[in-house]
């Protein structure tokens, strides 16, 4: 018979664990944003701000479906990598 307070513990500690895939994969992406914006405020003498506007609204039409498209199918393939290893886990605690 198991214990209910250890049981608790993990339930509680796996549910923290659930969304890790999620928030690496969007804190990645806002780095790598970050980045970009530095570069662009060092190449162009641009302002912060004017360097993230012209980097995320002044592309071509293409490269804002590449990039929102890119980044659609990387989010939704975290949240399914997230709920695949909610699942495995709720699989093997209730063995």
């Amino acid at each position: 018979m198991r214990n209910d307070k250890q049981y608790r513990m993990r339930m509680k500690y796996d549910n923290e664990v659930f969304a890790m895939v999620t928030f690496c994969y969007l804190a990645i992406f806002g780095l790598m944003a970050i980045l970009v914006t530095l570069f662009d405020m060092n190449i162009f003498n641009f302002t912060f701000w004017e360097a993230l506007k012209s980097t995320l609204f002044s592309e071509v039409a293409t490269g804002r479906m590449i990039l929102l498209v890119t980044v659609g199918v990387g989010l939704v393939s975290s949240m399914i990598t997230d709920f695949r290893i909610l699942k495995s886990k709720k699989k093997s605690a209730s063995t």
